[in-house]
């Protein structure tokens, strides 16, 4: 009776470690090339980096567990190359046995996706799950991140970012425009701008370096908006208690509109000001030109 209990024991701890193993194997896939001029990426949970060079093909490398690699399509349509996830990993580890909320679930970890790009290529990223490394494409960027990601991405012709959920994600010099959106904790990062449209869900928070166009903002919660300085218009609409801080430029105009306890800072001037609060909110301007100057929900100087 012991030996047939010793039996079932070793057959229980076999089912259990011999997928481990499984998960934990690794493959390194060949180098493939592929002829786009367009790159996207969808339903990624991988770690993922994308190279530049001068010219030529694209080259895409997979690697990772083998079941997770078996699950990567790549093909051509249309002059874009599409990378895409499908199969779902079982993941077992010891420290985790006997619970089955973990069976079936993939990690960034398990897979690695290493792509190199000609320089000025269209980048989308879409869903994914994991940390991403961009080179300086110098072409447009579409980035959407579901979950945890610390991400980088090198300078830009022009980008829209998504954030759900927490991590960072950076950006180089954006020499077009940006659309940036996060909703939860995330940070988003960016360089230089021609102009920025940021909406800040949450206590997320979004900065970027000098703003050489116009800045619009909304936030909802607790979230913050950060510039180095704007030329151009600027407006800001804040629902609850985030901020606003702009630390230099000229807004022309400046237009405001705050419920709650939210606050707007330019450490510049303000041209022809519009102020609406409702609540304890407060705008603050080191400068102010033309009408409205006077608003009594605009404080100026001090």
């Amino acid at each position: 009776m012991r030996i047939a209990s010793l039996l079932i024991g070793a057959a229980v701890a076999a089912f259990v470690i011999l997928p481990a193993r499984a998960a934990d194997a690794w493959v390194n896939g060949p180098w493939k090339t592929y002829d786009a001029k367009a790159l996207k990426l969808e339903g990624v949970v991988a770690n993922v980096k994308v190279d530049v060079k001068d010219s030529g093909p694209m080259v895409v490398q997979v690697s990772g567990n083998p079941e997770r690699v078996n699950g990567v399509h790549v093909d051509v349509s249309n002059g874009t190359l599409r990378i895409e996830c499908s199969n779902p990993g079982s993941v077992w580890d010891w420290q985790h046995w006997f619970d089955f909320s973990h069976a079936r679930q993939d990690r960034p970890s398990q897979l690695r996706i290493v792509v190199a790009v000609p320089r000025g290529s269209a980048v989308a990223v879409e869903t994914i799950a994991g940390n991403v490394v961009i080179g300086s494409t110098q072409g447009p960027l579409k980035f959407e991140a579901d979950g945890y990601t610390e991400s980088a991405v090198g300078d830009v012709s022009e980008a829209h970012l998504e954030m759900a959920g927490s991590g960072k994600l950076t950006v180089g010099k954006v020499s077009g425009a940006v659309r940036a959106e996060t909703a939860g904790s995330g940070d988003i990062r960016i360089g230089d701008v021609a102009s920025v449209d940021a909406d800040i869900a949450g206590s997320g928070s979004i900065s970027v370096a000098n703003v050489n166009g116009p800045i619009k903002v909304d936030i909802a919660g607790s979230g913050n908006f950060t510039a180095a300085s704007v030329h151009g218009p600027t407006s800001a609409d804040i629902a609850g208690s985030g901020s606003v801080s702009i630390g230099g430029g000229e807004a022309n105009p400046l237009r405001v509109d705050i419920m709650g306890s939210g606050e707007l800072t330019l450490n510049g001037t303000a041209v022809n000001p519009k102020v609406d609060s409702m609540g304890s909110g407060s705008v603050k301007v080191k400068a102010c030109r033309g009408t409205g100057c006077n608003d009594r929900d605009l404080k100026v100087g001090g």
